[in-house]
C-alpha cells in the first residue's frame, strides 16, 4: 500500500470471494504527522504547539510530557480535520522530553526535547541599567546559573524608535552586556536568555546628558535682597537636580521654584558681603562651570534704609503671589500702620514677613489666625538691624491675620491680612491638538486655588498667539483661539505670577489640507451605551465614499459605524461600544489607512470599579490605611486617587497592584487628627461611593473594666465597661465562646458603653493543631476538692479537636491541657463556677408583641408579659425618652401573663423596661422607635411629568396620600443654577396635582416629602429640554445639493442635538409624483434624523426644513437634479435656467399639502408638495 485511507481486499477461490469478502482495512502512515516548531518556555507560563494529522490517516494519538521522570500534564483541543492544539505548564526548571507517537509509533522527530527556564532567577544587575549618562554608555551583567542557558539576546529601543547595537560577552555563569546610547531620553532593554524574556524586562534605562543643562541670569547681587537665576534641564533628560550656595564659611538657604518641567528659578538672600558659590549637579554630576561665583554688593545699602518712610508704604502693601518652597519677604513700617494691608502668598510655604521693629523691646509675639479660627504656628524674632522677623507656613487658601505684639502691647495699630492662595489647585480640562482654521477652546478652574490673578499666554514660536478669555462661572474660565498655522503652539498659564503644574505646555496643530487628520475622544476613549464620535478632516480634497471606518470590539467583531458629512467638509463618525475593552478602530481612504490609523480606543466602565468597604472607625493618626480597588470588569482607564486632609493638602498615596492583576491596593498615612476625604476617579468619572470620608483620631486608647472581662454565670448576662471619652467612634465587640460567639449588646450613655453578653452553659475549648507537628492532645480537670478528673477529647476537623466539660459543683476549677505529654503555654487555666439560682439578676420573663419594635403617633400599641416561669412576682413597665414618656397600661390576662398598652404622642426613640419581682427582665431595656402618624412610602407619585418635559410645555404629575395618614406634603424642585416653580393643587379627597415650571434646561432634582420623610422613590431626576432654537438645528448631506439624476443621493440629516425640544417639519416640492419623503431615526432617544425623498425625475426641488415652526438656517434650499453631467455644469457655470422639461417655481404659497402626500395639479405646471414631520 502506497497510500493511506480505507482499502478493500477481496479473495477469490476458483473464481468466487470467500465469506466476509471484501475485507475493509485502514492504512496509516505516522511519518505524516506534522508538528509546529515548539519554543522554549519558561516555568509558570504555557507552552503550546500544534499537530496535524489530517494526512496520516486513521489512528490514535499519544502525547507524554515528562521532565526528570515525572509526567507533566497536558491539554489537547481539537480544531478539526484531526488538527490539535496542545499545551502544557512546566512547573520546574529543566529540560523537558515531548513524545508523541500515532498508533504507537514515534512521529518524526519524536522525542522533542524543550527547554524550560525559569526567568525569575536570573537577576540583572549594574547601576547604568537603571540610569546612565549620555557620553559613558551601558554597562551590566545578565546572570546564567550553572550555565544553563546557551544564548544571550539583547535588544535596545531608542526614545526614537531606533535600534542600537548591542555587544554580549558570555563570562563565567553570566554575560556581559554594552551599548552606546545616541540620544536622551527612556530606552528600553529587552533581555531573552534562549529566546525566553528575563522576569522584569523590558527594562526601562534613563538616558541623561548634564551637557545639556544650561544656566543663565547670573549677575551681581546686593546683601539682603533675593538673587533669582534660571536653569534649564528640560533637554538634558529625566534626573535629580541639586543645588547648593555656600560661602567658605557657611552655606546659604536657596528655594528652587519649577516653573514647568525641567525649568526652575533659583533665589537666595545673601546676608553678608563675601563671594557665594553656587554647586549645581545632576545626577550627582557637576554641571558644566560649576561651581559659579557670584560676587554680593553693598552699594544699595542707604536705599534700603530708606525703605521705612511713610512715603513708600502705599508701594509696598500688596506682594506678588508665592509658590510652594520659595521665601516670600514683606518689608514696611509698622510702627504707622493704620488701614488694612493685603498681600497675597502661597499655601504650604515657608513665608517670611519683616517689620520695623526700632521701639520694640527683645519680648516679640505673633498671632497668625487662618480662615477657619484656626492659630498657626509662628515664630517672630528681632534681627540685628531692629527689624521684626515673622515666619509662618499657610495650610489653607483665604484670608490670615497677622497680630504682632511687644510685651503684651500691639506693635500694629491695626491686624492686617495676607490672601493665601495654592496655583497647584487650579485645573485644566480639555486642551488637546487642533486643526488650522478651528477654534480651540479649553477651560480653566480656579475656584479652590484662592484668590489671585491668572494670566494666559500663547505662542508660535516667538510669535504672540491673539485668544479671548471668558468667564464661565465664578473663577471658571473658557479660553479660545483660532491657529493659523501648523506649528506647535506653546500655552504657559500662570496664577497669580506663578505657572499652573504641568505649563507651559505644548500642543500640535496639524492642516488637514496637507493630509487626511482624524481627531476626537472616539478614536482615544469611550463609554459603553453611550455615544463616541471623532472628526475626519478630509482638507476639501476627500469625500465620504472615499472613507471606509471599520470599528471592531475587543472580541473582534465589526460594531455599528454611522458617518455623516458636515459643512466644513469634514466628515462626523459615530459609533456605540457594548462591552469594556480595547476597540480597534481602522480608517481608510481609498483602501489605504490614514495616518495613525489604526487607533486603539480604551472602553471603560467607571461604574464597575468595586471599592472594599473601608472600616471608618478607630482610624489613627500615624497609622497606614489600606483599602483596594478591584477593577477588572472597568476596562483599562486612569485611575485618580485623591486624599485630601483637614488642612486641605493632598496626602501622599501608595497604589499597589495585586497578584494576578486582580486589582489595586491603596496605601497611606493619616497625618493629623480630623476629617479625610478620599476621592476616586477613574477617567476622569467618579466612581461610586466616592468621594468616601472618615475621621482619624490621636492613638488613645479606651479604657476597659468590669467583671464581664474575667469570669461570668451560665445562661446569665454578665457586663463591662469601655470609656471611649474624646474617642470619635464606636466600638467593635466579638466574644468567642467554646464553639460559637456569644451575643452582645451595646449601650452608649457619655461616651461609656456598657457591655452585655451571655454565655453557655456547657464549656468547650477547641484547638487547631494544623501547626503543632505530630502528638496527641489531652486535657485534665482538678476540682475544687483537689481531685482529678480526666477530660473527653474529640475530634472535629482534620487538625481540629474540641474538649467539652461540665461542672458538677460550685467553687474555683483548673484545667490542664498537655500536647505531647507537654503542659501548654498558659495553662492551667482558672474557671470560677457559681449557682445560677442563687446569683441570677435577670428574671425569666419572655416578652412577645409587634409593640416592642415601635409604632406611631397616635396609634395604640400593644405586647405580651408572660412570667410563667419566672417565679412570684408583678411586672413594672417603664417606657421613658428624652422629650417625653410614654404611660404604660398593664392589664392581666391569665395567670402570670400581662398585656401592656401603649399610645405614643411624639415620636424619637425610647427605652422600655420591664421588672419583674424586682428583677430586670433579661434583655431590658428594649429600644423602642416611634415614628410620625403618617408614612410616607405609602404616598404614590406617578405621571409622565416624572420623566421631564421641556422648557415652556406644561410638566404634570400625581400624587395619591390616602394611604399614608394625615401629613404635610411638600415638593422642591431645583436645576442647576434656578429653582423651579412648584404648585400644588388638593384635590380634596387626598390627591394632589404638582405642577412644575422649570425656568431653565439641563438636569433638574424633585424632591417630594410627606411629614418631613421622603416619599418612595424621591428625590427624581427630571430632564428638561430647553425652549425651541430654530439657530441650532443643523441640515447635512448631498440630498441638499444639485446634482445629475442616475447618481443622485438624496439623503440628508438633520441634527436637533442641542435645539431645545420641538417638532422638525420636512416638506419638498418638486415634480409630481417624482418624488416620496421619508424620515426615520434609531430610537426615540435618537437627535439625529434621516430624510430621502428619492426623486425619479429631472426638475426644480425646493426643500423646506422647520423646526416648531421656524425655517433652520439655510433653509429653504433649493435643488436643482439634471438629466446630464453636462447640463449641470452649464448651470453651475451660470449658463443654464432650469432643468430640462421643468417649469419655474410657483409662489410658495400656491401648494400646500403635509403628511399625506397628496398631490394637486396647477397651472404652474405639475408640482406638488410632500412632507413629514417627527416629535422630538
Amino acid at each position: 500500500m502506497d497510500k493511506v485511507g480505507d482499502h478493500a481486499i477481496d479473495v477469490k477461490v476458483g473464481g468466487s470471494s470467500v465469506p466476509n469478502c471484501p475485507f475493509l482495512v485502514k492504512a496509516y502512515d505516522s511519518k505524516n504527522v506534522r508538528i509546529s516548531e515548539i519554543t522554549s518556555g519558561t516555568v509558570g507560563k504555557p507552552i503550546y504547539f500544534s499537530i496535524d494529522a489530517s494526512a496520516a490517516g486513521a489512528g490514535n494519538l499519544e502525547i507524554i510530557v515528562s521532565a526528570n521522570g515525572r509526567n507533566v500534564p497536558n491539554y489537547v483541543q481539537s480544531e478539526g480535520n484531526a488538527k490539535f492544539r496542545v499545551n502544557f505548564k512546566p512547573t520546574e526548571p529543566s529540560t523537558h522530553v515531548l513524545s508523541v507517537k500515532f498508533n504507537g509509533e514515534p512521529v518524526p522527530g519524536s522525542p522533542y526535547l524543550v527547554k524550560v527556564v525559569d526567568s525569575t532567577q536570573s537577576i540583572i544587575s549594574g547601576q547604568t541599567l537603571r540610569m546612565a549618562s549620555l557620553g559613558k554608555g551601558v554597562e551590566f551583567t545578565v546572570e546564567n546559573r550553572n550555565d544553563e542557558c546557551s544564548e544571550c539576546k539583547v535588544v535596545v529601543t531608542s526614545p526614537s524608535g531606533k535600534k542600537i547595537d548591542t555587544e554580549v560577552s558570555p563570562q563565567t555563569n553570566g554575560f556581559l552586556v554594552q551599548f552606546k546610547p545616541f540620544e536622551v531620553g527612556p530606552h528600553q532593554v529587552l533581555v531573552l536568555l534562549d529566546g525566553v524574556t528575563v522576569a522584569g524586562s523590558p527594562f526601562s534605562c534613563n538616558i541623561y546628558d548634564v551637557n545639556k543643562v544650561n544656566i543663565s541670569g547670573f549677575n551681581s547681587c546686593c546683601v539682603g535682597k533675593p538673587m533669582t537665576f534660571q536653569v534649564d534641564a528640560s533637554q538634558a533628560g529625566e534626573g535629580t537636580l541639586e543645588l547648593v550656595v555656600t560661602t567658605r564659611k557657611s552655606s546659604v538657604r536657596a528655594e528652587v521654584l519649577m516653573k514647568s518641567r525641567g525649568l526652575y528659578n533659583v533665589t537666595f538672600i545673601p546676608q553678608e558681603i563675601v563671594s557665594h558659590y553656587i554647586n549645581i549637579t545632576f545626577n550627582e554630576e557637576d554641571v558644566p562651570g560649576s561651581p559659579f561665583k557670584i560676587e554680593v554688593l553693598d552699594d544699595i545699602k542707604d536705599a534700603m534704609n530708606g525703605n521705612t518712610n511713610t512715603n513708600t508704604k502705599s508701594e509696598e502693601k500688596r506682594m506678588n503671589g508665592g509658590l510652594v518652597g520659595v521665601l516670600n519677604t514683606l518689608e514696611f513700617d509698622g510702627t504707622n500702620c493704620d488701614d488694612k494691608i493685603e498681600a497675597i502668598v502661597t499655601v504650604g510655604v515657608l513665608n517670611t514677613l519683616e517689620f520695623d521693629g526700632t521701639n520694640c523691646d527683645d519680648k516679640i509675639e505673633a498671632i497668625v489666625t487662618g480662615p477657619q479660627q484656626t492659630i498657626l504656628a509662628a515664630t517672630a524674632l528681632k534681627t540685628g538691624d531692629n527689624k521684626i522677623r515673622l515666619e509662618y507656613k499657610p495650610q489653607e487658601i483665604g484670608m490670615h491675620k497677622i497680630e504682632i505684639f511687644s510685651d503684651s502691647k500691639p506693635v500694629l495699630k491695626k491686624p492686617f491680612f495676607i490672601g493665601v492662595c495654592d496655583p497647584n489647585r487650579v485645573k485644566i480640562n480639555d486642551l488637546n491638538d487642533g486643526v488650522v482654521g478651528r477654534e480651540q477652546q479649553f477651560k480653566i478652574d480656579s475656584s479652590r486655588a484662592g484668590r489671585g490673578v491668572l494670566s494666559v499666554s500663547i505662542l508660535c514660536g516667538e510669535k504672540e498667539i491673539p485668544f479671548n478669555i471668558k468667564e464661565l462661572a465664578s473663577a471658571v474660565y473658557m479660553v479660545s483661539f483660532v491657529p493659523r498655522i501648523d506649528l506647535s503652539h506653546k500655552i504657559d498659564i500662570q496664577y497669580n505670577g506663578h505657572s499652573v503644574p504641568g505649563f507651559p505646555q505644548t500642543i500640535t496643530i496639524r492642516d488637514p489640507s496637507q493630509s487626511i487628520i482624524v481627531h476626537g475622544n472616539g478614536i482615544k476613549r469611550s463609554i459603553p451605551g453611550e455615544s463616541s464620535t471623532f472628526i475626519i478632516e478630509t482638507g476639501g480634497f476627500a469625500s465620504a465614499k472615499d472613507f471606509d471606518i471599520i470599528v471592531t470590539d475587543p472580541n473582534g467583531s465589526p460594531l455599528p459605524v454611522k458617518c455623516y458629512q458636515q459643512k466644513n467638509g469634514s466628515l462626523l463618525v459615530e459609533w456605540n461600544p457594548m462591552q469594556t475593552g480595547h476597540h480597534k478602530v481602522d480608517v481608510l481612504h481609498l483602501d489605504k489607512p490614514v495616518m495613525g490609523s489604526p487607533f486603539k480606543c480604551d472602553a471603560f466602565d467607571a461604574s464597575k470599579v468595586k471599592l472594599e468597604k473601608i472600616k471608618l472607625n478607630n482610624l489613627i493618626v500615624n497609622k497606614k490605611v489600606v483599602f483596594s480597588l478591584m477593577r477588572q470588569e472597568a476596562g483599562y482607564a486612569e485611575l485618580d486617587v485623591t486624599v485630601t486632609s483637614p488642612l486641605g493638602r493632598h496626602l501622599p498615596i501608595e497604589v499597589k497592584s495585586m497578584t494576578e492583576g486582580e486589582g489595586e491596593l491603596i496605601e497611606f498615612v493619616p497625618t493629623v487628627a480630623g476629617k479625610y476625604k478620599i476621592a476616586i476617579t477613574y477617567g476622569g468619572i467618579e466612581v461610586p461611593n466616592s468621594p468616601i470620608t472618615f475621621i482619624a483620631q490621636e492613638g488613645l486608647s479606651p479604657k476597659v473594666e468590669g467583671n464581664g472581662l474575667h469570669n461570668g454565670i451560665v445562661n446569665e448576662p454578665t457586663t463591662f465597661t469601655v470609656d471611649a471619652s474624646g474617642i470619635y467612634g464606636e466600638p467593635e465587640v466579638r466574644v468567642d465562646g467554646p464553639d460559637s460567639e456569644a451575643a452582645c449588646n451595646i449601650e452608649k450613655e457619655n461616651d461609656i458603653f456598657h457591655i452585655s453578653l451571655c454565655v453557655g452553659e456547657e464549656k468547650r475549648i477547641s484547638f487547631d493543631i494544623s501547626e503543632g507537628g505530630p502528638g496527641k492532645l489531652s486535657a485534665k480537670l482538678k476540682n475544687p476538692d483537689s481531685s482529678i478528673d480526666d477530660l473527653p477529647v474529640e475530634q472535629t476537623g482534620g487538625h481540629k479537636f474540641r474538649i467539652c466539660f461540665r461542672p458538677k459543683s460550685e467553687g474555683e476549677f483548673q484545667i490542664f491541657i498537655y500536647f505531647s505529654d507537654l503542659l501548654l503555654p498558659q495553662t492551667p487555666i482558672q474557671a470560677i463556677v457559681s449557682d445560677n439560682s442563687q446569683t441570677s439578676e435577670c428574671a425569666t420573663v419572655v416578652l412577645r408583641g409587634h409593640g416592642l419594635a415601635g409604632a406611631r403617633v397616635g396609634e395604640e400599641s400593644e405586647f405580651t408579659i408572660d412570667g410563667t416561669d419566672a417565679g412570684n412576682g408583678q411586672p413594672e413597665v417603664t417606657l421613658t425618652g428624652v422629650k417625653a414618656d410614654i404611660p404604660v397600661k398593664v392589664a392581666q390576662i391569665s395567670a402570670k401573663v400581662f398585656k401592656a398598652i401603649y399610645m405614643p404622642s411624639i415620636q424619637g426613640t425610647y427605652l422600655l423596661n420591664v421588672i419583674w419581682g424586682q428583677k430586670q427582665v433579661k434583655g431590658c431595656p428594649l429600644k423602642v422607635s416611634i415614628l410620625p402618624s403618617c408614612d410616607a412610602k405609602r404616598v404614590i407619585c406617578s405621571g409622565d411629568g416624572l420623566k421631564g418635559g421641556s422648557i415652556g410645555k406644561e410638566i404634570k404629575a400625581f400624587i395619591d396620600t390616602r394611604r399614608a395618614g394625615p401629613g404635610e406634603l411638600t415638593a422642591h424642585c431645583v436645576g442647576a443654577h434656578k429653582i423651579a416653580y412648584c404648585e400644588l393643587y388638593d384635590q380634596m379627597d387626598g390627591t394632589f396635582t404638582l405642577l412644575i415650571k422649570p425656568q431653565e434646561g439641563g438636569k433638574h432634582v424633585l424632591t417630594i416629602k410627606y411629614g418631613g420623610e421622603h416619599i418612595s422613590d424621591s428625590p427624581f431626576t427630571l430632564r428638561i429640554a430647553g425652549a425651541p432654537d430654530a439657530s441650532k438645528v443643523r441640515v447635512i448631506g448631498p440630498g441638499i445639493e444639485h446634482g445629475v439624476l442616475p447618481l443622485y443621493q438624496s439623503r440628508f440629516i438633520c441634527d436637533t442635538r442641542g435645539a431645545g425640544a420641538g417638532q422638525l417639519t420636512v416638506r419638498i416640492r418638486g415634480p409630481k409624483g417624482a418624488f416620496r419623503v421619508e424620515m426615520q431615526r434609531e430610537s426615540q432617544k435618537d437627535r439625529t434624523i434621516l430624510c430621502k425623498y428619492d426623486p425619479t425625475e429631472p426638475g426644480d426641488y425646493r426643500i423646506e426644513v422647520k423646526w416648531s415652526g421656524e425655517h433652520v438656517p439655510g433653509s429653504p434650499f433649493v435643488v436643482m437634479i439634471f438629466d446630464t453631467q453636462d447640463e449641470l455644469t452649464r448651470y453651475i457655470m451660470g449658463h443654464y435656467g432650469t432643468a430640462s422639461g421643468a417649469s419655474s417655481l410657483p409662489p410658495l404659497n400656491a401648494i400646500e399639502c403635509l403628511n399625506n402626500g397628496m398631490s394637486y395639479g396647477t397651472s404652474f405646471g405639475r408640482m406638488s408638495w410632500r412632507g413629514s414631520t417627527a416629535e422630538l
